[in-house]
C-alpha cells in the first residue's frame, strides 16, 4: 500500500507529528507539504493534517482538499488537526471545517495535541495510538 502524508505547519508541531506517523506505520511513506504534493493517483491512502491557527485549519490545507477533491474521492483519506483544544465540541468544529473542504466522509478524523513551541513524549504516544487505529481501518 502506497501512503502519502500531506500537511502544512506554522511552528513545526504538525511536521513532527507527520514524521511520527510515518515512523509508526513502518512502511515507505511519502511526506509532502501541501504545495509539494502531486501525483496523488499513485497513492492508496492519503493522510492530511493541519495545525489550528487563528481558530481554523490553515487555508493551504483546506485549499489542497478542495482542489484535489476529485482524486481524493477515489482514495482512502484520513484527516487530522493539531492544536490545543481539549473540548470535544471545539475539536469537532475544526474537523468539520476539514471535512467540508474535503466534500465527503473520510475513513477517520482525529484531533491531535500540539503545542505552540514544542510537543512531548505523551503526544508521541497519542500519535502511535492514532496510527494503530488507522491501520485497523484500512
Amino acid at each position: 500500500m502506497k501512503i502519502l502524508i500531506v500537511y502544512d505547519t506554522k511552528h513545526g508541531s504538525t511536521e513532527q507529528i507527520c514524521k511520527w506517523i510515518a515512523e509508526f506505520i513502518n512502511n515507505k511513506v511519502d511526506i509532502r507539504r501541501t504545495g509539494e504534493a502531486d501525483n496523488l493517483e499513485k497513492y492508496d491512502l492519503i493522510i492530511v493534517g493541519s495545525p489550528i491557527y487563528m481558530e481554523r485549519p490553515l487555508s493551504s490545507v483546506t485549499k489542497f482538499l478542495k482542489s484535489h477533491r476529485d482524486v481524493l474521492q477515489r482514495k482512502k483519506v484520513v484527516l487530522f488537526v493539531v492544536g490545543l483544544a481539549t473540548f470535544k465540541f471545539t475539536a469537532s468544529r475544526y474537523l468539520r471545517i476539514m471535512k467540508n473542504a474535503l466534500g465527503f466522509e473520510p475513513i477517520m478524523v482525529r484531533m491531535l495535541p500540539g503545542k505552540w513551541r514544542f510537543i512531548n513524549h505523551m503526544d508521541r504516544t497519542k500519535v502511535e495510538n492514532f496510527v494503530k487505529e488507522i491501520m485497523k481501518r484500512i
